[in-house]
C-alpha cells in the first residue's frame, strides 16, 4: 500500500552488536534472559552484581523504537548482544515552497562543496580562539587567512580577496565596530559587498543590533559552536533574495523562480514583514512590490537604503509594477531600486534581471 512505501522511504532499521568474553549464558536460559529478575546463575549474583533488570529494561526500549533485541552465546567463551531500532530519515527536499510567513528556504547544495575553496578573513586577538577557528574551518576545506587586529585586517582586504570575514568585536587598534564601519565606507561607491560576520565573548542584550547597525550581516556568540559557524557559512555563500508581493500568486511564482535558480528564499507580504526581514537579515536581491498598501515600494526602499538595515547599501531591489513601461508615471516609481519589471511577473522577466545584476549566478 502507499503508507507502507512511505515508512520504507522515510525509516532506516539499524543494526547493533555489542560482543563480550565473558562466561557465556547456556542455550536453555536465553529465552528467560530479558524477563524482569532473571539471571543466568544465580550463584554469580554477588560477585557479577545487578538486579536483573537491565536486559528487561534494554527490550522494552528496543520495542518502543520499533526495533529487536536478541542473542547468541558459547558457555565458557562469551556472548554476542544484538538490537536493531528504527529511526527516521531526515527529509530534505530539492525544492521547498517559500512559506507565506517569511521562513528561509534551505539550499540543496551539498556542505563540502559548497565550503571547498572558501577564503575566509580571521580577525582575533586570542590565541586559543584563533586557533580553534582556523582549524575547525580548514577541516571543512576552506582556506583561512588569520590576522590580530582591524588594522591588520583592513590592510588583508587591500591585497587580496576574501569571501567572508570573521571579526571578533573586542580587537587592540581598531576593533570589530570600527572595522566594519571603514570596510562599509570603502565599499561606498562599488557593488562589493564583503559578507562580514561579528564574533563576541559578551554576548549582552543589544549586541546583535548593534553589530547590525554598523553594517555586520550576522553575528555568533563565543565560544564558536561548530554547527552554527557552519550553518551561518552556509548562509551566507547561497544567494539569498527576499520576495515582497501583497498578491499571493505573484509570492509564489517569484519564490519559486529564485528557489529554481538556487537562491535562499524568504517572502513577505506587507511593510511590517519586509522591515523585519531586512532588519534580521541581509539580502543580496529584493523583489519589491511597488504598489503596497500603506507604503508604496519607492517609500520602502528609501527606508532600506537610508537606515542602512542589515548592509543593504549592496543589496540589489528590483522593483515589480502593474504600470505598462509606456505609462508617464512608471518612471516615477523607480526612485529607490535599481531595475523595474512590468506585470505580468513571468519567469523570463526574472531571469533576465538575475543576469544583469548576477551574471555568474
Amino acid at each position: 500500500t502507499a503508507s507502507k512505501k512511505e515508512a520504507v522511504d522515510t525509516n532506516i532499521t539499524i543494526y547493533f552488536e555489542v560482543i563480550d568474553t565473558g562466561i557465556g549464558i547456556a542455550p536453555d536460559m536465553q529465552k528467560t534472559i530479558f524477563q524482569a529478575f532473571s539471571q543466568a546463575d544465580i550463584s554469580h549474583t554477588r560477585k557479577y552484581g545487578g538486579t536483573g533488570l537491565g536486559l528487561t529494561i534494554s527490550n522494552q526500549l528496543c520495542q518502543l523504537m520499533g526495533g529487536e533485541i536478541g542473542l547468541s552465546s558459547d558457555v565458557g567463551k562469551g556472548s554476542t548482544f544484538w538490537f536493531s531500532s528504527c529511526f527516521e530519515v531526515p527529509f530534505t527536499p530539492l525544492e521547498t515552497a517559500a512559506s507565506e510567513h517569511g521562513i528561509l528556504v534551505k539550499s540543496a547544495l551539498n556542505r563540502r562543496e559548497l565550503f571547498n575553496g572558501v577564503r575566509i578573513l580571521l580577525a582575533e586577538d586570542e590565541y586559543i580562539n584563533t586557533t580553534l577557528a582556523v582549524t575547525l574551518l580548514e577541516q571543512e576545506g576552506m582556506i583561512v587567512t588569520a590576522v590580530e587586529n582591524g588594522r591588520l585586517a583592513i590592510e588583508a582586504l587591500e591585497t587580496n580577496h576574501f569571501d567572508i570575514l570573521f571579526l571578533d568585536i573586542q580587537m587592540p587598534e581598531l576593533d570589530g565596530y570600527q572595522t566594519t564601519r571603514l570596510i562599509r565606507e570603502l565599499e561606498k561607491n562599488s557593488r562589493e559587498h564583503l559578507t562580514i560576520i561579528a564574533m563576541t565573548a559578551n554576548a549582552l542584550e543589544g549586541d546583535r543590533e548593534r553589530c547590525l547597525e554598523v553594517g555586520m550581516d550576522d553575528y555568533l556568540s563565543k565560544p564558536l559552536n561548530r554547527e552554527a559557524v557552519l550553518a551561518t557559512i552556509e548562509k551566507r555563500l547561497t544567494k539569498t533574495v527576499l520576495v515582497v508581493d501583497k498578491n499571493r500568486l505573484s509570492r509564489t511564482l517569484g519564490a519559486s523562480v529564485m528557489t529554481k535558480n538556487g537562491w535562499n528564499v524568504t517572502v513577505a507580504e506587507n511593510v511590517n514583514q519586509t522591515l523585519t526581514e531586512c532588519r534580521e537579515s541581509s539580502f543580496d536581491l529584493i523583489l519589491m512590490d511597488l504598489m503596497m498598501p500603506q507604503i508604496d515600494g519607492p517609500q520602502i526602499s528609501k527606508i532600506i537604503r537610508r537606515k542602512n538595515i542589515s548592509g543593504s547599501r549592496g543589496t540589489v531591489i528590483i522593483g515589480l509594477t502593474g504600470l505598462s513601461e509606456e505609462n508617464p508615471t512608471a518612471n516615477d516609481y523607480q526612485a529607490g531600486v535599481d531595475d523595474l519589471i512590468h506585470h505580468p511577473l513571468t519567469p523570463e522577466k526574472i531571469e533576465e534581471k538575475l543576469a544583469i545584476f548576477f551574471p555568474a549566478g
